[in-house]
């Protein structure tokens, strides 16, 4: 049930809510944290024509009550209170005071020659002192009925008999008596106090909270309380009771809750040190992990130290919010000063925090030795337990983790924290016994675990590491649909708890569900859109056994929109577009901020290389492939640096190619990488004019790579320039063929380009060759003396006549 937050009736409160942005908390999943109290407040300025027409307005409506002033009887009246009056009656008899009770009703409290007060000349009614605690019955027990009005001030005494019971009145007295060890007041006077008065309703929750936070049953405590909270109440009650809530939050460890709860009692009253000190002590008990409070709880202690010096408690919690702060040294200190004052130096708090502070500096023995003086001095607090099995876990002392966590849960039976870290050693020592071989022994500690970890989860259907420990213990025990089950209900019991979303994602990966990891990142960007999360669910769509690559574009798209600096994400990117979609200009735009941002990535320079490749941008391809080899020294890498050169052609890039791929087929001895390197030499080979130890090796390439564009091509244009116009047409068309199934790029248009020329050309040639062969025919079957015809193609030039060849394509 959520804390509303309450109309603040003083207006600087109400100032300091709306600049802080205060925000309705809820469960401690959906709580939304309020801003710190000790925070400055912004004052926004105004300009001086809006300070003066302000002024006017208000003289304007409040000049009555500017100028207002008190009767002439009320003046010169002492301000104290009740308790200060009843404790020294001696010192107040006789004299004028004023003071703040609650009016609690009109009475017949008389005693003839005792007290100057009669019957005939006097009203009578009872008070309680001001800002007690009315919710608890001794508190009301504590009524003052000696109050009286005389008669003849009938006005004051209709004004008193209209008044509602609990009604917070400022008195103008003088104690005209006092008769057993009690002060009899004569009331000249009383003002009603502006704020909300207490009634039967709110009383009658506060008190049922009350009683249930002693009796420690603090969830019904909190339902109380909240009840209570929703209604209306003064701006004192509020401070406590938002204290009140505060302590049953932290008892159930609702740490988020109990802050807020503390900070709303302090903004209601700030000088209340016990509040102070448990804000302090619950923002360092918050998991560092989720948000750092640290400074938070530094400030609030400082601030109690400030009020009551002494107070060991808060050079406690001062000394463990310096050491988390990286002042491990006065973390020391203010440890020793809280032993110091504490009562016979002796302060469970002050052994616990330093056993923290000993835990940061990884000296567990140390932790060990403070935590278990701790749990001397106060053996019944199940947490102090609880950590001490913790620090015994960290150190691997598994037989006396599990007894501590035994004596907890002994102590908070009730408790799923104890049954949650039992359940936890157990499963460790069945993996031990596992491992070991012994079967029967494991799978008994297991469902001795399983059943601690269901009781936990029965206490608390929120304890969310609880569903992962189910689900791990239930794989262990070979019940992977129960496993998923068990995580299916987690996720629909908390389904607005991102950690429980996580929890769900990772156990689901261990089990390879990707339809459950894909779910529990859904549930979590439905509560936190947030870049890691769609990071998360882009790596899920192109990794499943049914790969959406779009969908995977997508949601790397919001990821990177949202975090710009993360490269890894670019690279993904970059690497689905131009491996999966063949978006080679997308692809080089996403690689291109990969390696802008973390320049040692070779696979991102490697699809890069690949991008540029595809674009026919060889140069820009040639560098990357180099940054990627460089990088990666992979044989893939430098097939691919050999082929860009091999496209680039200017210089020494053929002769380089030629050594690259040389290179893998001496050091590789996977049959693709050395059939892509024999392809790479035949390429090189046949630009240089090599067209018979080019052809060998694009043909032994072929055996592997028989649908490959280039190497089908560079066979074609190698069996052109031997002579093969018939082999050169079929690898040509076949060519043509695959290029239509191919992605669309400019590097494969430029292929498909060339087959097409190439193979003109060698119709061209077959043609002619052709008519060379029928006039070889006719030749030698004309008869003699008959003149011979001129060759089929000629040239004039210098006044003779001589036979042009027809061009044979070359390389590209």
């Amino acid at each position: 049930m959520a804390i509303c937050s309450q109309r603040i009736k003083i207006a600087g409160l109400a100032m300091l809510w709306f600049a802080t942005g205060f925000i309705a908390c809820g469960s401690d999943e959906l709580c939304t944290d309020l801003p710190s109290p000790f925070a400055e407040v912004p004052i926004a300025k105004e300009t001086r024509g809006a300070n003066w027409r302000h002024g006017f307005h208000l003289m304007r409506t409040t000049v009555k009550e500017y100028f207002q002033v008190y009767e002439e009887e009320l003046d010169n009246y002492e301000s104290t209170t009740l308790e200060k009056v009843r404790a020294d009656l001696g010192f107040y008899l006789d004299r004028k005071v004023q003071f703040d009770v609650f009016f609690a009703k009109p009475g017949q409290f008389y005693r003839p020659f005792v007290s100057p007060f009669h019957e005939d000349g006097y009203t009578n009614f009872g008070v309680w002192p001001y800002g007690v605690d009315l919710w608890q019955k001794e508190m009301r027990g504590d009524l003052s009925l000696l109050f009286y009005i005389d008669k003849r001030k009938d006005k004051l005494i209709e004004k008193l008999q209209h008044l509602p019971m609990y009604t917070p009145i400022h008195v103008w007295a003088s104690m005209r008596s006092k008769s057993d060890n009690m002060p009899w007041f004569e009331v000249y006077g009383f003002e009603v106090i502006p704020e909300t008065v207490l009634t039967e309703s709110t009383l009658r929750h506060l008190e049922t909270g009350a009683t249930q936070l002693r009796q420690k049953r603090y969830d019904l405590a909190v339902e109380k309380l909240e009840a209570a909270v929703n209604l209306q109440l003064p701006i004192f009650a509020e401070a406590k009771v938002y204290g009140m809530l505060g302590r049953a939050y932290f008892e159930q460890r609702l740490f988020r809750n109990a802050r807020n709860s503390y900070i709303d009692a302090i903004l209601r009253d700030s000088k209340v040190v016990a509040n102070l000190v448990l804000l302090a002590r619950t923002d360092l008990r918050i998991e560092p992990s989720e948000i750092n409070f640290a400074n938070e709880a530094r400030t609030a202690a400082e601030h109690a130290i400030v009020i009551e010096p002494s107070n060991a408690e808060a050079h406690a919690e001062l000394g463990l919010a310096l050491a988390l702060q990286g002042d491990i040294r006065g973390g020391y200190v203010q440890i020793d000063y809280a032993q110091k004052y504490a009562a016979r130096g002796q302060l469970p708090e002050a052994n616990r925090n330093r056993a923290m502070i000993a835990i940061l500096e990884k000296n567990l023995e140390l932790a060990k030795q403070e935590l278990n003086q701790a749990v001397i001095l106060r053996a019944t607090d199940f947490t102090l337990h609880l950590e001490l099995g913790d620090v015994h876990l960290a150190m691997g002392h598994l037989d006396d983790a599990r007894r501590e966590f035994m004596q907890a849960k002994d102590l908070a039976p009730s408790r799923a924290e104890p049954l949650y870290k039992t359940a936890l050693v157990d499963k460790i020592l069945a993996d031990a016994l596992k491992k070991d071989g012994k079967n029967d022994d494991a799978s008994k500690l297991y469902n001795e675990a399983l059943e601690n970890v269901k009781n936990a989860i029965n206490k608390d259907i929120h304890m969310t590491k609880a569903y992962g420990l189910e689900a791990e213990i239930l794989r262990a025990l070979g019940k992977e649909e129960e496993a998923k089950k068990a995580l299916e209900q987690g996720a629909s019991v908390n389904p607005k708890n991102s950690h429980m979303q996580d929890i769900y994602y990772e156990q689901a990966a261990a089990m390879g569900d990707w339809a459950g990891m894909e779910a529990a990142t859904r549930g979590s960007l439905a509560l936190r859109p947030d870049a890691m999360h769609y990071s998360r669910l882009g790596s899920i769509l192109i990794s499943r056994p049914d790969p959406d690559p779009q969908g995977a574009v997508m949601a790397y798209e919001k990821a990177v929109a949202l975090n710009r600096a993360n490269a890894e994400d670019w690279a993904a990117l970059g690497h689905i577009r131009v491996a999966s979609l063949s978006d080679y200009v997308g692809g080089q735009s996403a690689l291109q901020e990969a390696v802008g941002l973390q320049a040692v990535n070779g696979s991102a320079w490697f699809d890069l290389a690949f991008a540029r490749w595809n674009l026919a941008d060889f140069a820009g391809a040639v560098s990357a492939a180099d940054e990627a080899f460089a990088i990666l020294k992979s044989n893939d890498a430098r097939i691919l640096a050999a082929q860009t050169r091999v496209c680039r052609s200017i210089g020494s890039d053929l002769s380089e190619a030629i050594d690259m791929a040389q290179a893998v087929l001496s050091e590789s001895k996977i049959d693709s990488d050395k059939a892509r390197a024999l392809s790479i030499k035949g390429g090189a080979l046949l630009k240089q004019g090599r067209a018979d130890e080019a052809l060998e090796s694009l043909t032994a390439a072929a055996a592997i790579l028989k649908d490959n564009l280039e190497n089908t091509l560079w066979e074609g244009l190698a069996l052109i320039q031997k002579g093969d116009t018939a082999g050169a047409q079929e690898k040509l068309t076949a060519v043509l063929d695959l290029s239509k199934n191919a992605p669309p790029s400019p590097l494969n248009s430029r292929i498909h380009a060339d087959a097409e020329k190439a193979l003109n050309d060698t119709a061209k040639l077959a043609g002619n060759e052709k008519k060379n062969r029928g006039s070889e025919t006719a030749k030698n079957e004309q008869p003699e003396g008959q003149k011979k015809p001129m060759p089929p193609v000629s040239e004039e030039g210098n006044g003779t006549t001589e036979p042009v060849p027809t061009q044979v394509p070359g390389p590209r």
